[in-house]
């Protein structure tokens, strides 16, 4: 280190004079090229330090605010800025972000002057221009109407990178109609459950010009929608949609529908699709792909004005449930379903439950090797006079009870092949089947001393034939007169 001696000045010229302690030789340094030595070295490092910063931030921004093919959907980034400066297709630049625009025309009613409504109910978006019955208004999720009656308003809104419309008009009860327009984009849209659900008054809906190849979840869109009388689904694409569950569950009102254009190849669920839509005359979903179809459990429960039903083949062996699948479907007088693969189906419960108008059913293919419950299978069929199903196998069934309670139309039944192995529950199978008059039961058996109410209401002359370990359990039951056949 150099050892500092003196300062002098030598005419104009200042100078310091320092000592080398190493070599005992003195050195000396101008002031002024000391000064400018200091602030150039200052200077630089300062220049390093803000390179860095810069760089720092740069880099943050970039990674941050905008990752090219990442949750932005940038495009290209800006260098300087570090945010998206172009979008992928399908996606509107707005302040440095993509964003996605939807926009529609609604009808919405209100019942009283200076009502406040919900015009959406979720979703994570800004609505950036409203007009209402014509005027112009300040963008909000909700509106108070000066009047009352029916108000058309147009919304325009952006979505940060949304993947689901779901819940998007959720309950709004004053939602009359909707239109999509061209700039709502549904291009990445992914869900659509409970879209519509709860739009109690909801009449009509236009979905055909969304673009939905991209939807895996139609669960519940218009469920509880009971004023929908019409809804246009002939561009829906359906082709990667797995769900299906409730779609139209409780549309009242809907007397039609076109469904020609689903594609149902990937569908697992069906379950409660048409559940409770009392208006519907009939439904031709023919053109269903049913191979990876898992559940239809009460499919069509409660379908009573259904009078035509043109089903698809249910051959693909994957159903797993479909029980109270025709239940309380009063109008419907004839079912086919020879055409079901149903090797893994282990309940069919309710399956025509109620069926009052029913006078034909095909039975012949189904499968019941692992079916353990046949429970109320056809109660209240009251117009079904013969039912044939001696291919049924019965070892493993365990309910039977209710089985055929009040079908008052039946005059014979056969079921010499049921094996009652496995029976815990039996009782009031024949109640009020007041016009039997053959009866074949001569394989079933059951242990146990408990009594089995059995039939109720029995016509006054008829045939049975019954196994002898069996009589006694339904003692009193036969009316006199009948002809008894002891079997065993």
């Amino acid at each position: 280190m150099l050892k500092l001696l003196k300062e002098k000045k030598d005419g104009e010229q200042d100078y310091v004079k320092f000592e080398n302690p190493e070599t005992g030789k003195e050195i000396n340094l101008s002031s002024k090229r000391k000064l400018i030595t200091i602030i150039l070295i200052i200077f630089f490092g300062l220049l390093i330090i803000c390179s860095i910063i810069i760089m720092i931030i740069i880099f943050k921004n970039k990674k941050n605010k905008c990752e090219i093919g990442g949750e932005e959907k940038c495009l290209t980034c800006s260098n300087i800025k570090g945010e998206c400066a172009s979008c992928n297709p399908g996606y509107v630049l707005i302040n440095g972000k993509c964003k996605i625009n939807y926009s529609f025309k609604a009808v919405y009613y209100t019942e009283a002057n200076n009502e406040n409504i919900d015009l959406i109910y979720y979703l994570p978006s800004e609505i950036i221009e409203m007009t209402v019955n014509g005027k112009k208004e300040n963008p909000s999720k909700n509106f108070t109407f000066k009047n009352s009656g029916n108000q058309n308003v147009y919304i325009l809104m952006n979505v940060d990178n949304s993947t689901s419309l779901n819940k998007m008009f959720w309950r709004i009860k004053n939602l009359k109609s909707i239109i999509f327009t061209d700039k709502f984009d549904t291009n990445n849209i992914t869900t659509m459950n409970d879209v519509f659900a709860s739009c109690s008054s909801l009449t009509s809906v236009d979905l055909s010009i969304l673009n939905t190849q991209n939807v895996t979840d139609i669960s519940s869109l218009f469920s509880l929608c009971s004023s929908l009388v019409f809804v246009n689904l002939l561009n829906f694409n359906t082709e990667k949609v797995k769900n299906m569950n409730y779609v139209f569950y409780g549309c009242r009102s809907l007397k039609s529908i076109d469904l020609t254009s689903f594609n149902t190849k990937n569908v697992e669920k069906m379950d409660r699709m048409f559940y409770n839509c009392k208006s519907l005359t009939s439904i031709n979903i023919s053109n269903f792909n049913t191979e990876n179809l898992l559940h239809i459990k009460s499919m069509f429960l409660d379908c009573s004005s259904l009078k035509n039903l043109i089903l698809p083949s249910f051959d693909s062996g994957k159903l797993s449930v479909m029980t109270y699948l025709f239940s309380g479907c009063s109008s419907l007088t004839s079912i086919d379903l020879s055409n079901f693969n149903t090797k893994n189906i282990r309940s069919l419960t309710q399956v025509f439950y109620g069926c009052t108008s029913l006078v034909s059913v095909n039975l012949s293919n189904v499968i019941t090797d692992e079916v353990y419950d046949l429970s109320y299978l056809f109660y209240g069929c009251i117009n079904l006079s013969s039912i044939n199903i001696s291919n049924f196998v019965t070892n493993n069934v365990k309910k039977m009870n209710y089985m055929f309670y009040n079908c008052s139309s039946l005059v014979s039944i056969e079921l010499s092949n049921f094996n009652t192995q496995s029976l815990t529950e039996l009782d009031y199978m024949f109640y009020f089947c007041d016009k039997l008059k053959y009866i074949d039961i001569s394989n079933f058996t059951v242990e146990g001393e408990k009594n089995i109410s059995l039939f109720y209401a029995l016509p006054d002359y008829g045939e049975i034939n019954v196994n002898k370990k069996f009589i006694d359990k339904i003692n009193g039951q036969i009316p006199i007169n009948w002809e008894r056949n002891i079997i065993g």
